[in-house]
C-alpha cells in the first residue's frame, strides 16, 4: 500500500513499472492511494525494494507492507 503527494498518482505507478520485482500496481480508493503486488521468495530481498527503490521514490510520501501466505 503506498501513500503519495497529492495530484502524483500516475508518476508514482510509472515509476513502479519501472521495477521489475514489481508485478503490478493500481490506484484504490480509500486511505491509500495504490496497491503493489511485489513476489519475491525472500523476506529480505522484499525489505530491501520497499525500502530502496520503493521508499525513496520521489513523490511517495509512505508505505504499508502486507504479506499474504499461500
Amino acid at each position: 500500500m503506498i501513500n503519495c503527494e497529492a495530484g502524483f498518482d500516475e508518476v508514482v505507478l510509472d515509476n513502479l513499472k519501472s521495477i521489475i520485482e514489481v508485478k503490478s500496481s493500481k490506484r484504490v480508493t480509500g486511505p491509500y492511494d495504490m496497491v503493489a503486488k511485489i513476489d519475491l521468495p525472500d523476506e529480505k530481498d522484499l525489505r530491501d525494494i520497499i525500502a530502496w527503490k520503493i521508499r525513496i521514490m520521489k513523490n511517495v510520501m509512505s508505505t504499508l507492507t502486507l504479506k499474504v501466505k499461500n
